[in-house]
């Protein structure tokens, strides 16, 4: 159970850390910054209703992570090119969808 709180601790703190560095006036892709910042809360939503256990929210905040650092690495010169924008934003359909199922699932917790 600690390991658990350990590790949504930090990728949380990841996540947060890795927001706070880009600021969206100096973002190329400010519509996948405001996405991923929707995704975290609705994520922080289902865990503080109960609707998402501590094991499926540090899955979907370990999805948002890996988007996060997918986005870091394609831009090239601080521009995003339209194919990655693309590519971003089915991963954030993906991932946004797999929030939605999981916050719906009826299980108990």
């Amino acid at each position: 159970m600690k390991t658990i709180f350990l590790t949504a601790g930090l990728v949380f703190t990841c996540i947060s850390i890795t927001f706070a560095q880009s600021t969206p006036t100096q973002s190329s892709t400010p519509r996948i910054d405001k996405r991923q910042d929707n995704q975290q809360e609705r994520i922080e939503d289902g865990r503080e209703s109960g609707a998402l256990s501590n094991k499926e929210a540090l899955k979907l905040e370990a999805k948002q992570a890996e988007i996060q650092a997918q986005k870091l690495s394609s831009k090239d010169g601080g521009k995003t090119t339209l194919s990655e924008k693309a590519k971003l934003s089915h991963k954030q359909n993906t991932a946004g969808a797999g929030i939605a199922i999981k916050k719906n699932n009826a299980k108990r917790r």
